[in-house]
């Protein structure tokens, strides 16, 4: 685990490898039968306030698009992973093999590390890349312009900080990336531009947040790596969710609700 990771669980570490539970406001609810905790670290966010502290998940739209596209017993990469939301769902309900997770908000992932151990999902999780971006150009440093009503609204400003950031190749690494989820606030362009190796190699399907102004770049992309968007959800008027799945993938199928 690297060392920003380590200084951000140490808090929540006992002897013995027990876990200390968070001194954070916790709810406890039940979602298709199981038993789910949410950490209300920030009051005031939109996600926690809205959804987390009344015991539902957000997102259930798109998150049934993840659970029709996931095939269970495959890894599953967050990019942008904010508070955990859609990182537990996939790891409590969609049976992975591994659920990477990429969070460079010290607010958010915070609450993220929190809700992994109150789930006790932390054997499933790998949380190294926490406290690192993503680019491809990982030369450049960044800061987070943070909003604390809307903590995963926060958008990485490059130059303005020491956040490191890496190439999405780097993350996945030798590893089999299954399928790809990002949520990066604007930043959709660079990190699919990271992550040549790993299309090349796996042809991951990829759920990603575009922003409209990154449209025409983003379906010159999507041609030019022969994916296809498949499904699309739009919630704001400023950005649209898409499915996209590679030309090759040779076992797509939409699993039926």
């Amino acid at each position: 685990m690297n060392h920003i990771a380590k200084e951000a669980i140490a808090p929540f570490e006992m002897r013995g490898g027990r876990k200390r539970l968070p001194a954070a406001h916790i709810v406890r609810t039940k979602v298709f039968g199981q038993t789910v905790f949410f950490t209300i670290g920030t009051p005031q966010d939109f996600i926690q306030k809205n959804y987390h502290s009344k015991g539902v998940f957000y997102e259930m739209e798109e998150l049934e698009i993840i659970r029709r596209a996931f095939q269970p017993g495959g890894r599953f990469i967050d990019i942008g992973a904010n508070v955990g939301n859609h990182a537990m769902f996939v790891a409590k309900f969609l049976n992975p093999l591994e659920v990477v997770v990429v969070e460079p908000n010290p607010v958010a992932y915070n609450v993220l590390f929190s809700n992994v151990l109150l789930n006790q999902m932390d054997r499933v999780f790998d949380m190294n890349w926490v406290g690192y971006g993503i680019s491809d150009d990982p030369e450049l440093s960044f800061g987070v312009e943070f909003r604390r009503r809307n903590v995963g609204a926060g958008r990485l400003v490059a130059g303005s900080g020491d956040i490191p950031t890496v190439a999405a190749d780097a993350v996945v690494g030798d590893r089999r990336a299954d399928f790809i989820k990002i949520d990066v606030e604007g930043m959709e362009i660079q990190v699919l531009r990271s992550m040549d190796e790993t299309i090349a190699r796996d042809r991951p399907r990829i759920f990603v947040e575009v922003d409209e102004n990154n449209r025409s770049e983003f379906e010159a992309w999507v041609a030019a790596s022969d994916y296809t968007s498949v499904q699309r959800f739009k919630r704001y008027p400023e950005n649209e969710n898409h499915l996209l799945i590679h030309q090759d993938d040779p076992s797509w199928t939409l699993t039926q609700p």
